[in-house]
Order: structure tokens, then C-alpha cells, then sequence
């Protein structure tokens, strides 16, 4: 989900930001989003399934950033190796930059369009 200003539509941002800081995230919404509307006032105008095709040196830039968020997090710092988090993020860098190439990055995402009411 890509939104501007988010939080200001939303009735309780802090509830929403503490449980979003306790790594409750759900991958793969996309697959499950439309059920999400029914009884919520929103009305699903379209939903697609979109395939998207990305350079691995963009994408790496975005989850080198997400990274360097999250590696000194209490809780990735008791689930994940340290080593191993330094050496992902050596190579991450090394995309990121274009030193090495690491080809196209292929995915998909759920396009959704609701309306009120």
C-alpha cells in the first residue's frame, strides 16, 4: 500500500502504530484484503492482481533502507544473526549501488479501488 498521509485518516494512530511495531505484519494482504471490506462501509469498486517488474537495484535500495531501520530492533536483534544480517547488508549495498548486478526483481501486487458507501 502506497498512501500520503495515512495516519491522519485513521481514528486511533497510536493504537495503530503499537501494534504495527510488534511485528504483527501479515504478508501476502493482497490475497486476503477483499473480504476486508465487507461490513466496513467501503464498497470494492475493482481489485487486480498486477505483476510487477522492478531492477534488483532499486529494490535493493528499499530494503537496504528497511534494514538499517530495523537490524537494532530488540526483537530482530534476538531473532536474527548478526553475521548474517552484516553480510546481507554488505550485499544489499552492493546492488543498491550497481557494483553488482543482480538482474530484475519479478512480484505482484493487489491494486485495489474502494469507495465509500
Amino acid at each position: 500500500m502506497f498512501c500520503r498521509f495515512l495516519l491522519t485518516h485513521l481514528r486511533s494512530p497510536g493504537e495503530v502504530l503499537d501494534a504495527w511495531t510488534h511485528h504483527g505484519q501479515r504478508l501476502q494482504v493482497g490475497a486476503v484484503l477483499e473480504d476486508g471490506f465487507a461490513g466496513s462501509g467501503w464498497r470494492l469498486v475493482e481489485s487486480q492482481r498486477r505483476l510487477l517488474e522492478k531492477p534488483a537495484g532499486d529494490m535493493a535500495e528499499l530494503h537496504l533502507a528497511n534494514l538499517r531501520t530495523w537490524r537494532d530492533d530488540e526483537y530482530a536483534q534476538r531473532a536474527f544473526d548478526s553475521d548474517e544480517i552484516a553480510a546481507l547488508e554488505i550485499s544489499l549495498g552492493r546492488i543498491a549501488s550497481r557494483r553488482e548486478d543482480g538482474g530484475l526483481v519479478f512480484n505482484a501486487a493487489r491494486q485495489i479501488i474502494a469507495q465509500r458507501g
